[in-house]
């Protein structure tokens, strides 16, 4: 790369970290809508920065959670810890390392593509990623996906590294980004494989029993401290592994499974053209440069693993080849730009090629990004707790939902029983709910799943189910004293516990 290029190029990486700044800051407590998985992480960050312990605050069941956590999803919770040191655990705070992790990541893909293929090419992968839609989620939302999204990035800056100088010291750094991607989540483990497998196959680093020896000490080191956790974890009374680590939801319907993630993921059919778009340089990418090949390689194993190990069908996890397909799309852009043989000479057609391509993928995720910021700037979720402070005074035991575990500071919260083995249950109902000592109930009516985007939340009550043990609890040994409408969470139910008396019957 010539030097005029590179000092050109200075003003590119600045922009994009303030960029996504700007774009991931504003009303981050407020978009997107708090997931339940956000309060469960969350959760379990708060109790290690106040009391030193990786066990759930909140949840009783699930192989024992609330006496010691043991699945291998312990980096967030550990990094939200170090901020929930010095502030509350609210939706806004334990979304902010997301934010932290989203900038590595754009320093990350900047700085490899700009080394592969110069820094207007990676000014422009940085913008395709950091403006599509399913970036823009994981950045904001404290969930790992982000995490190993960026893991893997720099994982592939440190390997190329490896690459061009072959140290000792860059082949344990190799190991120690492996390491922490294995803790983040088993889809951060999926893609660390497929990005180590790719990049050998592809970048065929010198000295291998260095590379492989290095490499490996550096995984054992990040990973041992979560080895003895574990060791000793499942050694306590109630520490259940198979149940913690989900192994019956493993189930056999991978087809309908994976069809489920992908028509989420392309949130049919806002994203069916981005996906077009991602499927056609997916095949020409074949017949380009090996870092292009490496990265095709990446896509294709870790959505090749993904169902063999994942228990359920997010699509937040495919979020993370977002990067990938960022860089793909503009290097087949500047290629299509070069007067390829095809169409030499017809620049104004090949110019339009271009704006169609860019505007096929771009476009949509816009729409739904401004959408969001227009739709539920205001959807504050201290507003909830607010109107509902009003009924349920301070300090009160409260059987809620896992999104209200943010406010612990209002009420005190728990437990919240789960059984994987057959849905939710109660084990030993009666007891159970007598002994937990709840005066009230929170039961909102919107079940919250995601990517929820921009929907109207519904505003009718839910019927009780008999497969939800919340529901159950409600219907049997609570009664229903206020209820009222939230425009972006819809219809909460307060519930007061009957008397005694009243329960005799059950």
């Amino acid at each position: 790369m010539e030097k005029h290029e590179k000092n050109r190029g200075k003003w590119c990486l600045p922009t994009l970290v303030i960029m996504q700044i700007a774009l991931g800051l504003p009303y981050l407590g407020n978009i997107p809508r708090v997931f339940v998985d956000e309060a469960w992480d969350s959760a379990l960050g708060w109790n290690i920065a106040q009391n030193g312990k990786l066990a759930h605050p909140f949840i009783e069941g699930m192989g024992g959670v609330q006496h010691c956590f043991i699945q291998p999803r312990v980096l967030l919770p550990v990094v939200s810890s170090f901020v929930f040191k010095f502030t509350d655990c609210t939706i806004f705070t334990s979304r902010l390392p997301s934010l932290g992790f989203s900038i590595i990541a754009v320093i990350c893909l900047y700085l490899l593509v700009s080394r592969w293929f110069g820094p207007y090419q990676a000014f422009w992968s940085c913008f395709l990623m950091i403006t599509q839609a399913w970036f823009f989620e994981i950045s904001r939302r404290a969930r790992p996906e982000i995490h190993y999204t960026a893991l893997a990035l720099l994982l592939l800056l440190v390997i190329d590294n490896y690459y061009r100088r072959s140290s000792k010291l860059t082949a344990l750094f190799v190991g120690v980004i492996c390491g922490l991607m294995v803790l983040a989540h088993p889809t951060g483990a999926v893609l660390a494989a497929a990005v180590f497998i790719s990049a050998f196959i592809w970048m065929r680093p010198k000295r291998l029993v260095t590379y492989f020896l290095f490499t490996g000490l550096g995984v054992f080191i990040i990973c041992l401290p979560y080895m003895i956790h574990l060791f000793w974890g499942v050694q306590q009374p109630g520490v259940i592994f198979s149940e913690q680590m989900q192994i019956g939801l493993l189930r056999s319907s991978i087809i309908s499974k994976e069809l489920s993630r992908y028509k989420n993921f392309l949130i049919f059919p806002s994203l069916v053209p981005a996906g077009l778009i991602m499927f056609f340089v997916w095949t020409t990418a074949w017949f380009g440069s090996k870092q292009e090949k490496m990265f095709v390689s990446i896509i294709t194993l870790f959505v090749l693993i993904l169902p063999i190990c994942s228990v359920n069908h997010y699509p937040h996890y495919c979020a993370a080849t977002i990067p990938f397909w960022s860089m793909l799309i503009v290097k087949f852009c500047r290629e299509l730009l070069k007067e390829p043989f095809v169409l030499a000479g017809y620049n104004k057609i090949r110019t339009a090629l271009v704006v169609l391509i860019v505007s096929m993928y771009l476009l949509p995720s816009l729409y739904i990004i401004s959408n969001m910021f227009y739709s539920l700037h205001k959807a504050d979720f201290d507003t909830v707790i607010t109107r509902i402070s009003e009924r349920i005074p301070s300090g009160a035991k409260v059987y809620a939902n896992p999104i209200f575990w943010y406010n612990q500071g209002k009420f005190d919260y728990g437990p919240y029983m789960i059984s994987y083995k057959t849905g939710i249950l109660l084990d030993d109902l009666d007891s159970w709910v007598k002994q937990s000592g709840f005066e009230y109930a929170i039961r909102p009516s919107w079940h919250l799943r995601p990517p929820f985007w921009a929907e109207k939340a519904s505003q009718k009550a839910l019927m009780f189910t008999k497969s939800s043990g919340f529901d159950l609890c409600c219907e049997r040994y609570f009664v229903k004293i206020d209820e009222f409408s939230d425009p972006y969470y819809g219809l909460i139910e307060i519930y007061k516990f009957k008397p005694i008396r009243q329960l005799e019957r059950y």
